[in-house]
């Protein structure tokens, strides 16, 4: 309890000192914020700080995958999977970034998209077993043969929300 005291506290004095001081803040300052907003649920300000980490540092692999997180769970699948894609093209050795493309690639049932990207976790992870079963399970959908992966796909939300105007 006192732990979750203590990162609320912070998480206002960072928030005071922003408005206090606009722009003295680099992308792992935003990254932390965002975390902390992820832990209190509050994705729409996590999203805002990561999307603010990867404008000040576009190289950043994990401001690109932190704030494809926010929008995947957000339920905001596509545009989720393009910043893993953004992620794995800063850092192609990146198995998190690959692996959760692909998962949102799966959710959009874009298979051979989501295929690829767990094939680029085994090129580099071939001991992957992870990555090896959703191979083994997309290959069996996109030849007709397999379980089903119907229950990936799921309404998407109204992309206009991610218009901040």
């Amino acid at each position: 309890m006192v732990h979750h005291r203590k990162q609320t506290l912070s998480g206002m004095i960072t928030r005071l000192l922003d408005q206090v001081l606009p722009g003295r803040r680099g992308p792992e300052d935003w990254l932390r914020s965002g975390d902390d907003f992820m832990r209190e649920a509050r994705l729409d300000e996590a999203f805002s700080c990561f999307e603010e980490a990867v404008r000040i540092g576009p190289g950043n692999a994990a401001a690109w995958k932190r704030r494809g997180v926010a929008l995947g769970l957000m339920g905001f699948f596509p545009e989720a999977a393009g910043s893993f894609a953004r992620a794995a093209n800063v850092n192609p050795s990146d198995r998190e970034a690959w692996m959760c493309r692909g998962f949102c690639l799966v959710r959009t049932l874009h298979y051979q998209e989501a295929l690829w990207c767990f094939v680029q976790v085994l090129q580099r992870y071939p001991e992957d077993g992870y990555a090896r079963y959703w191979c083994d399970l997309l290959e069996e959908e996109i030849e007709g043969g397999g379980p089903g992966l119907g229950w990936a796909a799921r309404p998407e939300p109204d992309s206009a929300v991610l218009s901040r105007g």
